[in-house]
């Protein structure tokens, strides 16, 4: 959890309460109807910044097939693939896997992705 004392992170989680559940909620696991598809490397994600790449960099490679997936679009899944594709990787995104609060803050999000074509492709 970040620094109490950051009021824009006081606000943020007055309007988001849910964030604030403990790590060993399941509610983030990842369903497992999908671990019998993907591979999944043996990572826990656990960080109370938006953006996810500095946690998981240190288990992909530039040669790896990345698909992302996630809620909340305009938050974690913006945040993170955007700072990957800064750094050189090339990102497929699960668009029918991605959701926001709302269809439209959904739709606006994938619509960010879409414009960094090539280097995110929406499939």
């Amino acid at each position: 959890i970040p620094n109490e004392n950051i009021i824009e992170w006081k606000q943020y989680y007055e309007l988001f309460p849910f964030a604030l559940l403990p790590e060993n909620q399941n509610q983030y696991d990842l369903l497992p109807q999908l671990t019998s598809i993907i591979r999944v490397n043996d990572c826990t994600v656990s960080t109370h910044k938006f953006g996810k790449y500095d946690v998981i960099k240190h288990i992909i490679n530039h040669d790896d097939e990345i698909y992302v997936c996630g809620i909340s679009a305009e938050c974690c899944v913006l945040s993170t693939v955007l700072s990957m594709v800064d750094d050189g990787y090339k990102i497929n995104i699960l668009k029918d896997l991605v959701k926001g609060p709302n269809d439209k803050l959904t739709q606006n999000s994938l619509d960010i992705l879409d414009s960094h074509y090539p280097l995110i492709k929406s499939v």
